[in-house]
């Protein structure tokens, strides 16, 4: 037998005894459970959520431009050399493609949308 055809068979067997409500044996919901942690999520779902994040700012690294997300709060300095280095916190300096009045106006940005509060809905 063709092993197309062993799957099918298999999987026709599956289906008749989980509609015939006999219990399905241990090693099918294994099988299942295991299809279900494995399947690979959805990468655009994954950068809708990123790109709400409100808690860091985007920046383009090194040469490659890749994109890369930085906590505007860890930010401590950003030194104009003839590539813009911007010191964290922590003590990691990072090189990006953003001139410093460009990641001085992101972080205003990120900071007013981080103080500004939703408006109230009342009824009257």
């Amino acid at each position: 037998m063709a092993l197309s055809s062993l799957i099918r068979t298999f999987a026709a067997s599956r289906r008749r005894v989980a509609a015939a409500g006999v219990p399905v044996p241990v090693a099918l919901k294994a099988r299942s459970t295991r299809d279900a942690l494995h399947t690979r999520p959805d990468v655009r779902e994954h950068l809708r959520k990123r790109e709400e994040n409100h808690s860091m700012i985007k920046l383009h690294h090194g040469r490659e431009q890749r994109e890369i997300w930085v906590n505007a709060d860890l930010i401590e300095t950003v030194e104009a050399t003839p590539d813009t280095v911007v010191k964290l916190t922590t003590d990691r300096r990072l090189i990006v493609t953003e001139t410093p009045e460009e990641i001085v106006a992101l972080v205003h940005e990120h900071r007013r949308k981080a103080q500004s509060r939703p408006h109230v809905l009342t009824d009257r």
